[in-house]
């Protein structure tokens, strides 16, 4: 079963846990459309599939509308559960009574600066992540900021174990310390160990997590991936969104995060609910320097999550007993990564006009109310381009949720092969069926968007101001 918690360790590696915030609001013309495909899809004769496992964002119907955490073109499947509102940061976690959060040892946040480091091995922490270029989601799910990391990012590596990066999360203040004292920001890079046992893509056990974690402080000097993970601003609104490193020279640099860095590896826990033990934490012995403009947009957004009861805003779990740990320090190495597929020529005024009704997407309204310079052709013409988004966004989901859910039909039916004779058969060949139609069914919804996003195409191109 997947790990429960808001955010990071706690959502699943491309989807979420079972107790998480509600997913925001999906612009009517995206989700409907497949829902309803998705229940002709499935309403045909035969075995009901049954209920996914692991990630889905709702029963029966669910398996091919399961939305994704990604934005636009970022290829990941994540999905959502719906919420337990059953804790926040209001005291930092001294009464959260679920999972192992009241364990006496092994948690996480801890004071750093009180431990003593011992001995490792002579293992060096290697780093190799692509860089991003690519318009990127932040959203909002009232209790941290989360970036959705395209699949094939890249990773750490130490010794024989790797992990895959899946999700950053923004904290504020930061959760450990950096010289003995708190700083304005943590930012926490979430990876799954691969080959990690993940059913149709849950969330990784804890103990197949880790986490790197970058503090930030106050500088004169700017943090380059900071100011592209604003540029666009960031959701205040539970349940928003925005697109950001949206424009050169915009970049999102892992690279520049580990750069002559030295890290403190501990094994503790999630540092929300459910607290599970087991997470391999890489902890950035210094902080980084940021403007104070970025650390304060960041923050703002945060301490907007406050709870009415919350005295001081922001989103850390109080430091944990560091009793019994043991800290190792490792150098970090980078690595050339190949990169990220790159996609055909594009057209670079319709690119253009692509990024900039994403822009527009938490109030398209107000920004059409205040469009009296443009043209009625002009304002079709923007109006049709979001749609192209919202449609992509939809093809992007589907495509991708396809691929999960046929990539587990050919695992059932080598599963099959495998299977005995009597109870165990029954139980392989019923898999395979009920894998069968939910790779259909999510064939047939690609298919449709697919043709959706092409008539769109063809009908923006028609009314393409000239």
């Amino acid at each position: 079963m997947a790990q429960a918690s808001s955010h990071g360790g706690v959502w699943g590696r491309r989807g979420r846990p079972e107790a998480v915030p509600p997913p925001p609001r999906a612009p009517a013309m995206q989700l409907r459309p497949a829902l309803a495909l998705v229940a002709l899809a499935l309403a045909a004769p035969g075995p009901r599939p049954p209920e996914p496992y692991g990630r889905g964002v709702c029963s029966g119907v669910a398996a091919a509308t399961r939305v994704p955490l990604a934005a636009v073109g970022a290829g990941a499947s994540a999905r959502r559960l719906r919420p337990s509102w059953n804790w926040d940061y209001s005291d930092g976690g001294a009464s959260w009574k679920l999972g192992q959060c009241g364990a006496a040892s092994g948690q996480s946040p801890v004071d750093l600066s009180a431990l003593a480091v011992t001995q490792g091995s002579a293992d060096v922490l290697f780093d190799s992540y692509a860089v991003l270029r690519n318009p990127m989601t932040v959203r909002n799910d009232g209790r941290a900021l989360l970036v959705p990391l395209p699949d094939g990012v890249g990773g750490i590596s130490l010794g024989a174990d790797t992990w895959d990066a899946y999700q950053l999360v923004v904290h504020a203040p930061s959760e450990h310390t950096f010289a003995g004292s708190r700083v304005a920001l943590e930012l926490q890079i979430y990876h799954a160990k691969t080959g990690a046992a993940t059913p149709g893509g849950a969330a990784p056990p804890a103990d197949a997590t880790a986490v790197v974690a970058i503090g930030f402080a106050a500088s004169v000097q700017a943090s380059a991936f900071l100011d592209s993970l604003r540029q666009g601003g960031l959701p205040t609104q539970t349940g928003g969104a925005r697109m950001v490193n949206k424009q050169a020279p915009a970049q999102l640099d892992f690279g520049s995060l580990f750069a002559g860095g030295q890290f403190f590896e501990y094994t503790g826990s999630l540092t929300t609910p459910p607290c599970s033990p087991g997470v391999r934490w890489f902890v950035r012995s210094t902080a980084l320097p940021a403007s104070m403009a970025a650390l304060d947009e960041f923050k703002g957004a945060i301490a907007a999550m406050a709870s009415l009861k919350q005295a001081a805003p922001g989103n850390a779990r109080s430091l944990q007993p560091a009793e019994g740990i043991r800290v190792v320090v490792r150098t970090a190495q980078a690595v050339a990564h190949p990169g990220l597929p790159q996609g055909g020529a594009v057209d670079p005024e319709f690119d253009r006009a692509v990024i900039e009704a994403a822009d527009q997407q938490e109030s398209f309204e107000k920004s059409m109310s205040d469009s009296g310079q443009l043209s009625s052709q002009d304002v079709q013409y923007q109006e049709c381009v979001r749609e192209i988004v919202q449609a992509t966004a939809s093809l992007d989901q589907a495509e991708a949720q396809q691929k999960i859910e046929c990539d587990s039909l050919a695992e059932a039916k080598r599963h099959l092969q495998s299977a005995g004779v009597g109870v165990s058969r029954l139980q392989a060949l019923g898999r395979v069926q009920a894998q069968q139609q939910l790779c259909d069914a999510n064939a047939k919804v690609a298919s449709r968007l697919r043709a959706e996003v092409q008539a769109t195409q063809r009908q923006c191109e028609q009314i393409k101001p000239r």
